[in-house]
């Protein structure tokens, strides 16, 4: 199951009881349910990090900046080495 499908879940089924402790009024029960509704939040939160460190990680594995360019694609926007590193005119139009 998607973590934020499980997430969803939890909330209506913490909304439910919300609804149900304000009719209830006991005050223990609304501050647990109220603890509760807060701490999914925060896991909510911890997911939606999770996902972002996650993609940076994964850009970073495929040798990609946070803009999508490759490392070779960096070292060009610099200029290329000179003809004795071997990019000579005639390899950068060859594609060597």
């Amino acid at each position: 199951m998607n973590p934020l499908d499980a997430f969803d879940k939890v909330w209506a089924a913490a909304s439910k009881l919300k609804n149900l402790a304000d009719k209830v009024k006991e005050a223990d029960i609304r501050m647990a349910i109220a603890d509760l509704m807060m701490n999914v939040a925060d896991l909510k939160t911890e997911i939606a990090d999770l996902r972002e460190e996650n993609l940076g990680l994964k850009k970073k594995l495929e040798g990609q900046d946070d803009w999508g360019k490759t490392e070779k694609d960096l070292r060009f926007e610099k200029g290329p080495c000179p003809e004795s590193c071997g990019n000579s005119p005639r390899n950068l139009v060859a594609g060597i």
